[in-house]
């Protein structure tokens, strides 16, 4: 090696080694220590020397000892070292949590990602067994593989789902491996899990919408039947409630079918908007006679026992959707507050109000920290006491239009409210509830760009608060029809429906308003009629789904033939087909069955100007 202490040693190492030497002459300690020293040709070795003060003869004091080269040690060292440093670091920053037991089953060690899903702190894991840790029967069936896979020396893969410490549930792909010994004796048991809880849920998802696809095509497939014998059901039976003396029982019985006839309406209407399968035409309107009309309808299905008080903010509630849709939500949200009543006394509070754009709920609804906003359901507790749910998230900070409906009812149970607006989710008997009321609700409220809150506490009753988006200023709002007094009319007009009963209970009812009626029984048949006396007719209506020809050409035909000819399509069922295809393509007005004579004559009347 080179002479001399600069030379010898690396220049970051040489201060350390004099102040060594010096302490050591000082106290007479030997001093030892590892360095960098540097050979004749440059090159840098690593050292360890032991070196002790030592008094010559003359007074002068030296340093004797030796130099070991400990290269090849310390690269190895260093290796160590930076291997460890490595695996430390995957170890602790791996996407997948890792927990490693011996023999005994006892935690010897676990990363951070694992700890972090637990919410438990290194040192109340390591040492205890993962029963102790876990205490539902999954620690015990956690205990029974890892007992095979010791015993088979063999990797074990399963799903597992076990609850963390705050109590959240979490789902993971559990592999399990073998911890071996260079002999390959078994060791213990190492575990990676991998998150899976939102995965499941959004496959959850997934089956949830594949089954909703099939209901939906299942009710497109009965929807246009169903709303066709419901159409002559419900007409034919108008016909006696306006025959019949009021106050006669024979009345009475049909009044109750109509009421059955309206409920049995809004389940096909309800399946079919759950299952996102029919027309959603939106129009500006004002809610609040829309409310008016839905409230007429549920005081007339509801028990005496139960009173409807209106609390309005608002005159006019103008916003931009789907009348028969939103009037749906109101008769649902009605039912479901009845229900909390269990039969006995109770009140329904039903308000109309503007929210200004800052308004701290509305703050909150517009939280983006769900991944999938629109189906968001978030549940937190309220201050001083009750919970809170938000469903869904709105788009922008504008004013937003309130509609709350209020029980004072029992309040609704800490398990029912996350799940409560799930499909067919019901806490109501066999055969006495769907479980589709409020998932309808929140289809139609999100299908609208609006949000929900729900406030509940127990035995104080519970608010449902629907927010929509006001309407801008240049939105033209339709009127309200007024269905003050029977239409009345003169002419004739063609029907074209192959439904027999159909055709022949809008016959009647528009012969019983005025009219001379003729009947085609296909679109065939219905334009041959047309062609015998094509002058002569002041209207038509026609069904969109028949044999020879469908409703909307039969509808182009007689167009050609006269323009000016009013001609109103109806159908019981399209997946496709929306009022503005229908008006698009010719038709005048269009109507979804199950639809009454009234009805028809007074828009024929309106298109007629009688």
């Amino acid at each position: 090696m080179a002479q001399g202490g600069r030379e010898l040693y690396h220049p970051e190492d040489y201060e350390r080694l004099r102040q060594g030497y010096r302490d050591s002459r000082l106290s007479g300690k030997p001093y030892e220590g590892t360095h960098r020293a540097r050979t004749k040709s440059g090159e840098i070795r690593w050292v360890y020397e032991s070196h002790r003060a030592v008094e010559r003869t003359d007074n002068s004091v030296i340093m004797e000892g030796v130099l070991i080269d400990i290269t090849a040690q310390r690269v190895v060292e260093d290796a160590v070292r930076e291997s460890e440093a490595r695996f430390r670091s995957l170890f602790e920053n791996a996407p997948a949590g890792i927990i490693i037991k011996d023999r005994e089953g006892r935690v010897t060690a676990a990363n951070d990602t694992f700890l972090n899903w637990m919410d438990w702190d290194r040192d109340e894991v390591v040492g205890k067994t993962v029963r102790d840790l876990l205490k539902d029967n999954s620690g015990s069936v956690v205990e029974e593989e890892d007992r095979e896979v010791l015993e088979t020396g063999k990797t074990k893969v399963r799903e597992l789902t076990f609850p963390s410490a705050s109590g959240r549930l979490i789902t993971t792909t559990n592999m399990r491996a073998p911890m071996l010994t260079p002999e390959g004796d078994v060791t213990g048991v190492c575990s990676f899990l991998i998150d899976i809880t939102e995965s499941k849920a959004l496959e959850a998802q997934l089956q949830q919408a594949q089954k909703m696809e099939a209901v939906g095509r299942l009710a497109g497939g009965i929807a246009h039947d169903f709303n066709n014998l419901l159409g002559a059901m419900m007409g034919f039976n108008a016909f006696l409630m306006q025959d019949l003396d009021q106050k006669s029982p024979q009345h009475n019985y049909a009044s109750r079918i109509d009421q059955a006839g309206r409920r049995a309406k809004q389940l096909v209407a309800q399946i079919l908007t759950f299952s996102r399968m029919g027309p959603t035409e939106r129009k500006g309107f004002d809610l609040v006679p829309v409310v008016d009309e839905a409230l007429n309808l549920l005081r007339g299905s509801l028990p005496a026992s139960t009173q409807i008080i209106t609390e309005y903010g608002v005159d006019r509630a103008p916003i931009v959707g789907n009348s028969g849709q939103l009037s749906q939500v109101l008769m649902n949200l009605g039912v479901n507050a009845n229900d909390a009543f269990d039969g006995g006394d109770g009140q329904i509070t039903v308000s109309i109000d503007r929210v200004h754009g800052s308004d701290p709920v509305l703050d909150a609804l517009r939280s983006t920290s769900s991944n999938l906003q629109k189906e968001r359901v978030e549940v937190t507790e309220m201050v001083p006491r009750g919970l809170q749910l938000l469903s869904g998230t709105l788009a922008d900070g504008s004013d937003c239009l309130r509609i709350s409906v209020a029980d004072n009812g029992s309040g609704i149970a800490p398990d029912v409210l996350a799940s409560m607006f799930d499909p067919f989710f019901t806490t109501k008997e066999m055969r006495k509830g769907t479980g589709l009321g409020l998932s309808v609700v929140r289809t139609i409220v999100s299908s609208h760009e609006g949000a929900m809150r729900v406030t509940t506490a127990a035995g104080e009753g519970t608010t449902f608060e629907v927010y929509l988006p006001l309407a801008g200023r240049s939105v033209e709002l339709r009127r309200s029809d007024d269905v003050s007094a029977m239409p009345k009319g003169h002419g004739l007009v063609l029907v074209i429906d192959d439904e027999n009963d159909v055709a022949d209970m809008l016959s009647i009812g528009l012969e019983r308003l005025g009219y001379e009626v003729a009947v085609g029984r296909d679109g065939k048949e219905g334009l041959e009629i047309f062609r015998e006396a094509e002058d002569d007719w002041r209207g038509a209506i026609v069904d969109q789904v028949m044999p020879e020809a469908r409703g909307i050409d039969v509808i182009g035909e007689i167009k050609k033939q006269r323009p000016d000819m009013p001609c109103i399509l109806c159908t019981g069922y399209s997946d496709t087909l929306t009022e503005q295809k229908a008006l698009d393509s010719g038709a005048d007005a269009f109507f979804l069955k199950p639809v009454t004579a009234e009805t028809l004559g007074r828009k024929l009347g309106d298109l007629l100007s009688d």
